[in-house]
């Protein structure tokens, strides 16, 4: 009986986790922060967020191949891997600042740290070996077929 109990915690644990990430998916702040988690995390996952005119850039070049070549020569100028650049976020809000029918902007504010991997992140932080910086962006959103994406990419990583 004390399993069953078990189980089902955890089934409608795992429910409500689960209902509230989709929820958060499709708005505004949701997508502002999903997107600078993969961002910042250097996940190429990133591009789903982008609308496509975000993708390209003038002349027709991937704007996702030209993040990663400019990250890959910065972490090579310091001696490093890309993953060196990597970042975690932690304590992110987020703030609507414009929202209209088809467009939004978001400021999202927080804390990040290195994460060459999560694990060097969690003990870094744990034990205050690791720096952390201040996170204070404004993603800007337009609505595309009734999902949020991102507009322009204006963050900068360092």
């Amino acid at each position: 009986m004390k399993g069953l109990i078990t189980s089902t915690m955890v089934v409608l644990l795992t429910l409500f986790l689960n209902f509230n990430a989709f929820a958060e998916t499709n708005t505004p702040k949701g997508v502002a922060l999903e997107f600078a988690e993969a961002y910042y995390d250097l996940d190429k996952s990133f591009e789903n967020y982008l609308s496509e005119e975000c993708k390209v850039d003038e002349d027709e070049n991937k704007i996702v191949d030209i993040f990663f070549n400019k990250m890959d020569k910065k972490s090579k100028d310091m001696g490093y891997k890309r993953s060196f650049l990597k970042s975690s976020l932690f304590d992110m809000k987020a703030e609507i600042l414009q929202e209209s029918d088809s467009s939004a902007m978001v400021n999202i504010i927080g804390k990040r740290s290195r994460s060459i991997n999560p694990l060097y992140s969690i003990v870094g932080r744990l034990f205050s070996l690791v720096e952390t910086y201040d996170v204070n962006e404004v993603v800007n959103l337009v609505k595309v077929e009734g999902k949020w994406k991102v507009k322009d990419l204006s963050i900068e990583i360092m």
